[in-house]
C-alpha cells in the first residue's frame, strides 16, 4: 500500500465516519491498495455504500461489502477490466497475472461468476448493466441524504 494512497484514504474518514452512507455516482476508480483501504474501513465503521451510477475499476471491490452494507439504485452499472501497471516497464507480466487473480479474488461469487460468463478480466472494458447489478446486490431504500465519494482518478 502506497502511504500517499493511505493519506488520502485518512483525508476522507472525517467526511465519511459521521455518515451513515456513501453514495457512488461516478467512480472511475484508482490505486486497487487505496480501495482496499477503503473497504476495510467502511467494513469496519459500518459505512453503508450506495452505487447510484458508474463505479469502475478498483471501485467494484466495494461490491465485497457485507450484503448489509451496500446496495445499488436501478442507474448502477459496474465496470471491470484487469488490473494494469501505472509504470507498465517497471511491472512484470507475471506480476499483473498475481494481480489479476488476487483482484478477481476479491468479489463475492456471484459476480465473479458473471465476470467469468462474459469473457473475464481482459484489457478491454465490461460493463455489467443495472438490470444485471440489480441480480448480485440489494436495491437501495429511496435516499435519505449521504456523503458523494469519488475516486483516487
Amino acid at each position: 500500500m502506497k502511504l500517499s494512497a493511505l493519506l488520502a484514504l485518512l483525508l476522507l474518514l472525517p467526511a465519511t465516519s459521521h455518515a451513515e452512507t456513501v453514495t457512488i455516482r461516478r467512480d472511475m476508480g484508482g490505486d486497487l491498495g487505496f480501495y482496499e483501504v477503503r473497504l476495510g474501513v467502511y467494513a469496519a465503521l459500518g459505512i453503508k455504500v450506495r452505487i447510484d451510477g458508474v463505479c469502475a475499476s478498483a471501485c467494484t471491490i466495494l461490491t465485497r461489502l457485507p450484503a448489509s452494507l451496500v446496495c445499488a439504485t436501478q442507474r448502477a452499472e459496474l465496470h471491470f477490466h484487469k488490473t494494469r501497471a501505472l509504470q507498465p516497464t517497471a511491472v512484470s507480466a507475471a506480476r499483473l497475472d498475481q494481480e489479476n487473480s488476487r483482484l478477481l479474488a476479491l468479489y463475492p461469487d456471484g459476480i465473479r461468476t458473471w465476470i467469468n460468463i462474459h469473457g473475464g478480466l481482459t484489457e478491454k472494458i465490461l460493463t455489467m448493466p443495472p438490470d444485471a447489478v440489480a441480480h448480485y446486490i440489494k436495491p437501495c431504500l429511496p435516499d435519505a441524504g449521504s456523503v458523494v465519494a469519488t475516486g483516487t482518478n
